[in-house]
């Protein structure tokens, strides 16, 4: 019978080190499931330099969300990499009109480590761009140029 207890007790007290042990993993980027605005500042870039350098490897539009696939060197386990979009309000005349946003990365994380990510932003601020529904959107740094189409028809 005592057997059975300790038995018991082995595969309850294993359980719950099993169950303890398996956690979710972490999501790489707290932005990866959350379109965050844009930041429309004309100064920000003359005030906080030009940041670490990102590379953007790919960009696409889906309804007001714009999503970057980005890389930089870091991945220091204890830096927490702050991203930030900007737009300093300059439309380029052309049909349609044309906006370039730049993507800022402040870190001081010295790790060799390459760093991908997934960021998400919601660009709906660049619809007073263009009234009649279109923005083509260049990225600083990458050679895409992406149609961001919106309104009632879109």
């Amino acid at each position: 019978m005592k057997i059975f207890t300790y038995l018991g007790v082995v595969l309850f007290l294993g359980a719950m080190l099993i169950q303890g042990s398996c956690k979710p993993k972490e999501k790489l980027n707290k932005s990866d499931d959350i379109c965050v605005p844009i930041l429309i500042d004309a100064n920000f870039m003359d005030k906080n330099g030009v940041g670490k350098n990102v590379m953007v490897q790919g960009a696409s539009i889906k309804g007001d969300c714009l999503t970057l696939e980005v890389a930089h060197g870091g991945g220091c386990p204890t830096r927490d990499d702050k991203y930030t979009l900007v737009w300093d309000k300059k439309i380029l005349k052309s049909m349609p009109p044309q906006v370039i946003l730049k993507l800022h990365l402040d870190s001081e994380d010295n790790c060799k480590a390459m760093v991908r990510r997934t960021l998400t932003y919601d660009i709906a601020a660049l619809q007073e761009a263009n009234p009649r529904g279109q923005v083509m959107v260049r990225i600083r740094n990458y050679d895409g140029r992406l149609s961001y189409e919106f309104g009632q028809d879109n």
